[in-house]
């Protein structure tokens, strides 16, 4: 595998998990608008939203880490890979009890609002075209709620809109989970298996210390002795020639 291939795929990589950050952050804002407030908790939506973010985040730490060699980006970036990794599971996990909780959570906000705040349930009666909650004569939003035909309670168009969802939330997180943790195995492959001799690119150099002698000094420290002793000895008659050079300066 060549030098360049590596690295384009790890941000090919980064690209995708970018892109899924980005879904999962327009998933989250659609369960946010689509979700109804008074009944359904918005906390699985925000939990999307930060989720998003988070990769896209990442995503880019890893981009930039790749194009500058940076072994540390890369380290903070299966850090934050695996923390969205354990968030997301526990977002399944809550998604997938919510379905179970419904009936009692439905009925304990339903039965705060009809002490509190008929206005909503009027609402919520309105938009179902349903009165009460399990039925006409069960904690009505006004008296005259079950004209018109309205006898079907609201409980079961609430608990479908509480499963659908909680069943598109499951499944757009189970799908993330699946794409990170192929993207950290081939990521961890690239980087450590395919390519070790050219993994040096994110290797970061390391600084001499402080009054460290550079390499090159010793080397021609050592150079030095070894020209002088390959020099040939005077012969005598360079000898004689510098005697003769002396007396004539004494004389002059």
């Amino acid at each position: 595998m060549s030098y360049d291939t590596p690295q384009a795929t790890l941000v090919v990589l980064t690209t995708a998990n970018a892109l899924l950050g980005a879904v999962l952050a327009a998933l989250g804002s659609y369960l946010l608008t689509e979700s109804i407030r008074e009944f359904t908790s918005t906390s699985p939506a925000v939990c999307l939203i930060i989720i998003g973010l988070l990769l896209i985040f990442a995503a880019d730490l890893a981009t930039t880490g790749i194009i500058t060699q940076s072994w540390t980006h890369i380290r903070i970036v299966a850090s934050l890979g695996l923390l969205a990794i354990l968030a997301e599971l526990m977002l399944m996990l809550a998604v997938s009890q919510s379905p179970i909780r419904a009936r009692t959570s439905l009925r304990n906000s339903w039965l705060r609002m009809y002490t509190g705040n008929r206005l909503a349930l009027q609402r919520v009666e309105h938009m179902f075209g349903c009165c009460g909650f399990e039925d006409s004569a069960n904690m009505p939003s006004h008296s005259n709620c079950s004209l018109g035909g309205k006898a079907q309670g609201c409980y079961e168009h609430l608990a479908q809109a509480v499963f659908y969802l909680s069943k598109i939330a499951a499944k757009w997180v189970t799908f993330a989970v699946v794409v990170q943790v192929l993207s950290l195995i081939l990521g961890s492959y690239l980087i450590v298996r395919v390519f070790e001799v050219d993994r040096a690119w994110l290797i970061e150099p390391e600084m001499p210390a402080a009054g460290d002698v550079p390499p090159s000094e010793p080397l021609a420290a050592a150079a030095a002795p070894a020209m002088a002793t390959d020099a040939p000895p005077p012969s005598p008659q360079d000898n004689a020639a510098v005697a003769g050079n002396a007396t004539n300066v004494e004389s002059a």
